[in-house]
């Protein structure tokens, strides 16, 4: 084989290998409470390791979230879905009582049976200044089981995709200042998906990116014999 066309089938196949591992982020559900009066979460902290959770303590209990976008659609007034989650930590606390952090939280989450899925390595934070104490939990690696039909088709996937990954972040206003390593709080947040383009579509942009180094190697061949 010609160095030049080794040279365009590397190019080609390093183009694809690009192409087919590219995703986007992707917005599946922004909730915040919906009943601030009795519904909260809850850090328990015990021999140094803190489980973060849905309800009133452990184990933990589903509690009504409004919904404002699910799968990047506005959806009618009023909707409300059933969040449980329940994240224990791995890694021990830094900081003290209303300004500390944690990391290596692991666990699972869901809201109703719309979204579901699994946590490792999250991170919860808490600060506490003259306006009151605020905190968040933010996971970077989220694996989801379940999406709910509806947020599928408007993200274009006709079925769940096994190791399909994502984020989830929580703002927390704390209902209990904490003068410890525990507190109660309410929480809003967002979760995002990383979607990956789909085949027919990868499959044409592929094509174009060949044709294009294909006309590019034609090129330079015939340059090379003038």
């Amino acid at each position: 084989m010609r160095k030049g066309s080794m040279r365009f089938l590397a190019l080609a196949s390093l183009a694809l290998l690009a192409m087919s591992t590219s995703a986007s982020s992707a917005t599946i559900l922004v909730f915040g409470q919906s009943n601030t009066s009795t519904d909260i979460v809850t850090a328990t902290n015990a021999g140094g390791l803190t489980t973060f959770s849905s309800g009133p303590g452990i184990p933990a209990a589903p509690i009504t979230v409004g919904v404002t976008n699910i799968g990047g659609v506005t959806p009618p007034p009023g909707t409300t879905l059933p969040e449980t989650f329940s994240f224990t930590s791995t890694a021990p606390v830094t900081g003290s009582a209303g300004n500390f952090s944690q990391g290596g939280f692991n666990g699972t989450f869901s809201f109703g049976t719309q979204v579901v899925g699994s946590v490792t390595g999250g991170i919860l934070d808490t600060t506490s200044g003259p306006n009151g104490a605020t905190g968040s939990f933010q996971a970077t690696n989220v694996t989801f089981t379940t999406l709910g039909p509806a947020i599928l088709a408007q993200l274009g996937i006709p079925g769940i995709v096994p190791g399909l990954g994502g984020t989830l972040s929580f703002s927390l206003v704390l209902t209990s200042v904490p003068t410890s390593l525990n507190f109660t709080a309410q929480n809003s947040g967002l979760v995002t998906a990383n979607v990956i383009p789909e085949p027919a579509s990868l499959v044409m942009a592929s094509l174009s990116v060949v044709a294009g180094l294909g006309c590019f190697g034609v090129r330079r061949f015939k340059a090379s014999r003038a």
